[in-house]
């Protein structure tokens, strides 16, 4: 039996641009795990930004990643992973998952 949500496709938006390295501005770069982040002040347009970095896309995307809750645990097989995914948001890779693999 197929799992009743098994028909819905995951979005990814290729059009969302991908910079080779992070734009002119004070950023504090954040690694924990497989993810990095940056967040600071742009001093082009004077903004505070978020970037996140994806190594599929090979490179830094604005904004931040997709939360995705997996709770794919088969009871028989004891197999499986609870817990959150971040996604990207441009190739659905994932970035990093943190919860239960059994």
């Amino acid at each position: 039996m197929n799992h009743p949500f098994s028909y819905l496709q995951k979005y990814a938006d290729q059009a969302i641009e991908v910079l080779q390295d992070l734009p002119m501005g004070n950023f504090q770069i954040h690694q924990w795990n497989r993810e990095k982040t940056a967040e600071g002040i742009d001093l082009v347009e004077l903004s505070f930004r978020i970037f996140y970095y994806c190594r599929c896309c090979d490179g830094w995307i604005e904004g931040h990643m997709k939360i995705e809750y997996v709770n794919n645990i088969q009871p028989m097989a004891l197999a499986g992973r609870q817990g959150t995914a971040l996604v990207c948001r441009r190739c659905n890779y994932e970035i990093s998952f943190r919860g239960m693999v059994s």
